[in-house]
């Protein structure tokens, strides 16, 4: 692997890479901007890969885990042969996943939700609370509304009347106009219109995990059958663990070599969701 690397001169190199980023394809929308259908979230996803070529050159990735010691490990080069992968490519890949992991976890960005939305989600979540009898609609159970502030509180527990409520919102809000104040959005800078979302580091280690194996999902190309009483392990999954440990994501040993651990993860935030978008690849 070149110390400076050239995402136009070395184009192959950057092809796994390309994959995770356009994931299952492109849609062209009227304005002619494209979105990818895709699990990374970018407005600008062809800037991403020039980005990391400049992070990656600049040495701005701080990862534990360094090429020399990738490519002398004759356990992982044989798995990763044996998988079908160009091992310079798939370098490339971990480590740009390891940073885009590391950024969405600790440092992402996530929109600040407006006030549209909150009034949004309470309508929502009211609706829980309704059911109806005899084709009227009525509270499963007692149901109050209160107006909290500070030393003071204002409630109401008509039924009727909280009904009554809960129409008008759900009416304005159905009748809103394209200059309501609650459709506009009135953040006129970053800081108003985005929240740093910080993850746990067992977060940051499924989603790691969740970006190599949605390469592979993308790819099943990427396959290999060990040669019967041959040591080395083609699992993905042991491939993966082995990364996490590598990288110095964890430094639980019980990654090291075995999938059990890793296993764990994948099935504790399978319905996770990363709400984050990237700071550094827009």
């Amino acid at each position: 692997m070149k110390e400076i690397i050239d995402s136009i001169e070395d184009a192959a190199l950057f092809q796994y890479i390309k994959s995770i980023i356009i994931g299952k394809g492109g849609t062209r929308l009227p304005d002619g901007n494209v979105v990818f259908s895709s699990k990374l979230k970018m407005s600008n996803p062809f800037m991403a890969i020039e980005t990391f070529e400049d992070r990656y050159n600049n040495k701005e990735i701080s990862c534990a885990y360094k090429y020399e010691d990738y490519i002398k490990d004759k356990d992982m080069q044989a798995t990763i042969t044996g998988l079908g992968l160009n091992p310079d490519a798939f370098w490339l890949l971990v480590i740009f996943c390891y940073d885009y992991a590391c950024d969405v976890c600790f440092t992402g960005l996530a929109y600040i939700e407006t006030p549209k939305r909150k009034i949004e989600k309470f309508l929502t979540k009211a609706s829980d609370f309704i059911e109806l009898k005899d084709g009227k609609p009525h509270f499963k159970k007692e149901t109050s509304l209160t107006l909290k502030m500070k030393g003071k509180t204002c409630s109401i527990e008509d039924e009727q009347a909280l009904l009554a409520i809960l129409h008008w919102i759900y009416k304005g809000m159905s009748n809103l106009t394209e200059d309501s104040p609650l459709a506009i959005i009135s953040g006129k800078n970053a800081s108003e219109l985005f929240t740093i979302k910080e993850e746990s580091d067992s977060v940051l280690i499924w989603y790691f995990a969740q970006l190599i194996l949605y390469f592979f999902e993308l790819n099943p190309q990427y396959k290999g059958r060990a040669a019967k009483g041959s040591p080395i392990s083609l699992n993905k999954n042991i491939l993966i663990s082995n990364l996490i440990y590598y990288t110095q994501l964890s430094k639980n040993d019980r990654f090291f070599n075995d999938d059990e651990t890793l296993k764990g993860y994948l099935k504790q935030y399978k319905d996770k969701e990363v709400q984050a978008h990237s700071s550094i690849y827009w």
